[in-house]
């Protein structure tokens, strides 16, 4: 991408929102979606450069790839936006499914923005979500698995020792 960086207000450029519902419920009910969907997310900072590349993990493509899906007009609009005020919805990375944000990372970029805040997905293992739900809920383990939690607690113990 060959735009010269824009000096920009250093305010906070990102909303506390992914502006997709999928992923707004998930940081208000993080729960849930450990509980039924299997799914874990942090709030990092990330740079962008990196989001690009692990955008192309995700899409299972090229960096350069990933740098010719931005769109020029788009992020030069984006970038006046904000100048006037307006904040972006967070970006996301979820290693589940997709990337949710390359053009609002290429704004901040050009903003002069070291780090962006970014949402990131990932998939629990079996081991992590039912020690989870061994420690938060185990009432949804006995109905999501069928298994007491007498068992499960007894299985990971002996486990353990192995």
């Amino acid at each position: 991408m060959s735009h010269k960086r824009v000096k920009g207000k250093s305010t906070k450029i990102f909303q506390d929102i992914t502006d997709l519902p999928f992923y707004d419920n998930m940081l208000k009910d993080p729960a849930y979606f450990r509980r039924a969907k299997g799914l874990s997310f942090k709030i990092k900072k990330v740079r962008p450069d990196d989001y690009i590349k692990e955008s192309a993990k995700i899409h299972g493509g090229s960096v350069e790839a990933e740098y010719q899906m931005i769109n020029r007009k788009l992020v030069g609009d984006y970038v006046e936006r904000v100048k006037q005020g307006s904040k972006m919805p967070l970006p996301v990375l979820d290693y589940t499914a997709n990337q949710e944000g390359r053009h609002r990372v290429a704004v901040a970029k050009l903003l002069g923005k070291r780090t962006v805040p970014v949402m990131t997905v990932n998939k629990m293992g079996q081991e992590k979500r039912w020690n989870w739900l061994l420690s938060n809920d185990p009432k949804s383990m006995e109905a999501i698995y069928g298994i007491p939690k007498e068992y499960i607690t007894q299985f990971w113990a002996k486990r353990k020792k192995t």
